[in-house]
């Protein structure tokens, strides 16, 4: 009951499996933290009651926590009653007394939103390098097909030990193109 009462305010499950995979004791302030209701889950197997994937991943934690005794992590999706969300997994072994069978102790953690939060810091970053790649070539900005076509003139020239002549009218950006070339190149790293 004591435990209970500290673990129920905490945003985490904590379920108990047998050496067999059956959810014996579970401990959550909130149902709808779980795939199903906690009367649903105790006495039944963690793969009659999951999604394939989940289940698995989580006998096989299961069965290396009882094997080597020390902690293991797993990330899982679940669809919940929530809807869709990634747990984080810690299991570690627990003896109980007066009971031969070994147990291990799973505290799930929701980290749907971390995990929101890393896939879209994923796509700003591809964006971001999407956006550098296609708009501009060191100081030299634009989205034409025509400045598309000398930033592909820019790097074919830069992996040449080739000299460039490079002409045009005063102000047309000479220079800009003449320091991207050479930034480009392999002889950059020499000066």
């Amino acid at each position: 009951t004591r435990i209970r009462a500290m673990v129920n305010p905490l945003p985490d499950v904590v379920f108990l499996l047998d050496d067999t995979g059956r959810y014996v004791e579970i401990v959550t302030g909130d149902d709808r933290r779980l795939y199903r209701n906690a009367g649903e889950l105790l006495g039944r197997s963690v793969e009659d009651l999951l999604p394939e994937a989940a289940s698995t991943s989580l006998r096989v934690v299961t069965r290396k926590t009882l094997e080597t005794g020390t902690v293991q992590v797993l990330d899982y999706p679940l669809e919940t009653q929530r809807g869709m969300r990634w747990f984080e997994g810690r299991s570690a072994p627990l003896r109980m007394d007066g009971d031969a069978t070994p147990h291990v102790v799973v505290i799930a953690r929701d980290i749907t939103d971390r995990k929101r939060a890393d896939e879209l810091e994923h796509q700003n970053v591809y964006l971001r390098e999407a956006f550098d790649a296609d708009l501009h070539f060191g100081e030299i900005h634009g989205r034409s097909t025509a400045m598309q076509e000398v930033f592909r003139a820019i790097e074919l020239v830069a992996e040449t030990d080739s000299s460039v002549l490079i002409f045009g009218e005063t102000g047309s950006g000479k220079e800009l193109i003449a320091r991207a070339i050479h930034r480009s190149s392999r002889r950059s790293a020499a000066v």
